[in-house]
């Protein structure tokens, strides 16, 4: 499996692509395909796993689906909180919408009749829950609003870094050695179009700012106007 197709950073400017926001999000929306890509590889191993294949062929050694769906699941579930952060800052979208649900559907439930017409056995230390790693990844509306709670004060910057550690443990986990490389280059690239003012690193493990409030620097959107010299211009001598 591999997400390759979804990392490059060398693509044109996206529209809209004068504003760092803008820009911000379509490397953004990249991170979402390539998470969205992990996923559907771990659906795929559940279902050829199901089928009795031997996970020793389908995954590298050691592999464990259930902790990698997890990280691929919560970065994904912040993706889509960071996006929607996003697009309420920036006023015209910076990639065309999807496809309208009624048109996707179809696609969405193609794994439900597969899944409840296959029998599959398992040995007795086999713990994982593969009709679930089967199923495709959907982070609804809820699952959006609680990961937009745990971003919430956390800087753009620090959300990226994240978000972008667990693409890559995923990714290693797959063994998709070379996506790692291109989420680094993804993450670096993200990094660069986020607003100077952003808090400290620490801010993505909780720590307090010089304020002494975590993220507080990034409670609200940088400010484009520049500051002017006469915020410290020292007050008028009176007239003579």
């Amino acid at each position: 499996m591999s997400a390759a197709a979804a990392l490059s950073v060398a693509d044109p400017p996206v529209a809209g692509g004068a504003l760092p926001g803008a820009r911000l999000l379509g490397f953004v929306q990249r991170m979402m395909r390539a998470g969205m890509g992990m996923a559907r590889g771990i659906n795929r191993i559940a279902r050829q796993r199901m089928e009795g294949q031997d996970l020793s062929r389908l995954a590298p050694a050691g592999f464990n689906p259930t902790s990698t769906n997890a990280l691929v699941v919560e970065a994904v579930s912040w993706t889509a909180a960071l996006r929607e952060r996003l697009r309420a800052l920036v006023v015209r979208p910076a990639f065309a919408p999807g496809l309208p649900k009624a048109e996707r559907a179809p696609q969405a439930r193609g794994a439900a009749p597969y899944l409840t017409e296959i029998t599959y056995e398992v040995s007795a230390d086999d713990h994982h829950d593969w009709p679930e790693l089967a199923r495709p990844l959907r982070i609804g509306p809820g699952g959006v609003a609680f990961a937009a709670r745990m971003i919430a004060g956390l800087p753009d910057r620090a959300v990226v870094s994240v978000i972008c550690g667990k693409l890559k443990q995923a990714a290693a986990a797959l063994g998709a050695e070379a996506d790692v490389g291109r989420i680094e280059a993804l993450e670096a690239a993200a990094r660069a179009l986020c607003p100077d003012v952003d808090a400290p690193e620490e801010s993505a493990s909780g720590s307090s700012g010089a304020d002494g409030a975590p993220g507080a620097r990034a409670a609200g959107p940088p400010s484009d106007e520049p500051e002017t010299e006469a915020e410290h211009d020292p007050p008028p001598e009176p007239p003579d």
